[in-house]
């Protein structure tokens, strides 16, 4: 089976999920590290409350945490996607690797070289 993970978000934004939408464009251009976090929770939320709507799986309870104890606000997920790939029928695709971040997938040296690059950058879009 292919996977083409590079459409997900082009078949993402093709939905109507203004408010979804409304906060990751707020979160992107965001001045502060505060108000980005303020933005990405809020999406996070949105996305869970989606998904209890469609009746995919039983409706989780959403709550807004710290990331392991860190000032780091989240909604943990993991949740989410292990049990909706418990109600996947298709063995193939039942059995297909879930999409993780790009340091899961790609060649770590290359992209701490790019942030090594771009250290600046980095620093000033995390209020460094």
């Amino acid at each position: 089976m292919h996977q083409y993970s590079k459409w997900f978000g082009t078949a993402f934004n093709k939905l109507s999920l203004a408010d979804i939408h409304d906060a990751i464009t707020a979160a992107l251009s965001a001045n502060t590290i505060v108000e980005r976090e303020k933005h990405l929770v809020n999406a996070q939320v949105l996305v869970a409350e989606l998904h209890n709507t469609c009746n995919i799986t039983d409706p989780f309870e959403i709550k807004v945490q710290d990331y392991y104890g860190r000032n780091i606000k989240v909604i943990f997920t993991d949740h989410f996607a292990e049990s909706v790939r418990e109600k996947i029928t298709n063995a193939e695709l039942k059995n297909s690797p879930l999409i993780g971040s790009m340091c899961q997938i790609g060649n770590v040296d290359y992209l701490w070289a790019e942030a090594e690059k771009n250290r600046d950058k980095i620093k000033q879009l995390y209020g460094g």
